[in-house]
């Protein structure tokens, strides 16, 4: 059965049409698609260390990302931007925060829309990561058995990095 995909079309046509145009275009069409802000407050944790939301890393890693793969034919390899987990698990998560079903794939499902030709596991182009923006360390974590983001190991690296800068402060002395 073709699972249907952004409300666009099937992937495995898209990936097709895709394929015949020889361009990857995939990628900076689906940019539009991602949420400009995080609207769901149950998922506030999944913010960077500078406080901006799975969303605003999405889009500025993507962006960053389009603009490589202006002239990218297809089948991508592992070493493009979309070809790997890291990226997979900020859509997936700007998905949960913003309450978007479309964005909330299996990995499965990503790597065949990108239309890559192999992919990367817990590792992103360190070269293509934006200055402006920190790609949080639950992104690098493995999916889930059914290959989907795995929000409870994110959420629980959240809170063990949060225990752990709290414990780690270092002491403040006053002189009397």
């Amino acid at each position: 059965m073709v699972q249907p995909l952004f409300g666009l079309m099937p992937v495995s046509i898209l990936a097709s049409a895709v394929q015949h145009s020889g361009r990857s275009t995939v990628y900076s069409d689906m940019l539009s698609l991602i949420p400009t802000e995080c609207t769901d407050p149950q998922y506030s944790w999944l913010s960077n260390s500078r406080g901006q939301s799975a969303c605003d890393v999405a889009r500025a890693v993507s962006e960053n990302c389009v603009q490589t793969l202006q002239d990218a034919t297809v089948p991508l390899p592992s070493s493009s931007c979309p070809c790997n987990t890291v990226s997979y698990s900020l859509i997936y998560a700007c998905g949960l925060c913003a309450d978007t079903q479309a964005l909330q794939i299996q990995f499965g499902a990503w790597s065949s829309l990108m239309v890559c030709q192999d992919t990367l596991v817990r590792e992103y182009p360190q070269n293509l990561i934006p200055s402006s923006v920190v790609i949080p360390a639950w992104a690098y974590l493995d999916l889930t058995h059914d290959d989907k983001f795995d929000v409870a190991s994110a959420e629980e690296e959240v809170t063990q990095a949060s225990f752990i800068s709290i414990e780690c402060r270092p002491a403040s002395f006053h002189k009397s």
